[in-house]
């Protein structure tokens, strides 16, 4: 078996993780000396939706649920097996105005083909006035690019240069590719322009 060499020793094999992820599991003792950060490893490393909800229920039995890391990471796991009420159900438990999570639940719906439904949370993100960064305008962005919604799209281009980030590399070729896709060329050579 080969090993890779860091700076905390060699890197588990995926037999080892398995291991380490059934012996957490198995563990019936409400405290284990598991920390957030080997969770989250495992999180990382999950390959089935059973083990993820097992998982899941250990991260309560530690009394983590409203850690944000993990919070972020269980959407993710949850969207990857494209089980997006799941996401939903923990986004709507410890959401508590962190844009990450807000994020987190855009890139869930996003890359499940919910384009509709990121865009709602989009706007449920600017109702709750929580913030708005690159990453949150760049996944509403490219849901109006999916969905051919130029009005949302211009809406959400005001909030870029409302905010700041217009200039940013992400959200500028999602706005070339806004603009492109619904046929206003001249809209998007002008975006093109401001990066030149």
């Amino acid at each position: 078996m080969i090993r890779v060499k860091s700076g905390f020793g060699s890197l588990p094999s995926k037999t080892q993780i398995g291991f380490l992820c059934t012996t957490i599991l198995d563990d019936s003792r409400p405290q284990s000396p598991f920390l957030s950060e080997n969770l989250a490893s495992f999180l990382d490393n999950c390959s089935h939706a059973f083990s993820l909800r097992k998982l899941h229920a250990r991260i309560f039995a530690h009394g983590l649920r409203n850690n944000i890391f993990l919070g972020c990471k269980l959407l993710n796991c949850y969207s990857k097996f494209d089980l997006l009420s799941d996401s939903r159900w923990v986004f709507v438990r410890i959401v508590n105005g962190n844009l990450s999570l807000w994020n987190a639940i855009l890139v869930g719906y996003f890359r499940a083909g919910q384009f509709d439904e990121a865009l709602r949370r989009y706007v449920d993100l600017r109702r709750w006035n929580i913030g708005l960064d690159s990453g949150a305008i760049t996944f509403g962005l490219k849901s109006c690019i999916e969905l051919g919604d130029l009005g949302f799209g211009r809406g959400i281009h005001g909030d870029a240069l409302k905010s700041g980030f217009s200039s940013n590399g992400f959200v500028g070729s999602s706005l070339i590719g806004l603009y492109s896709r619904c046929g206003f060329v001249e809209d998007a050579a002008e975006v093109f322009y401001i990066y030149i």
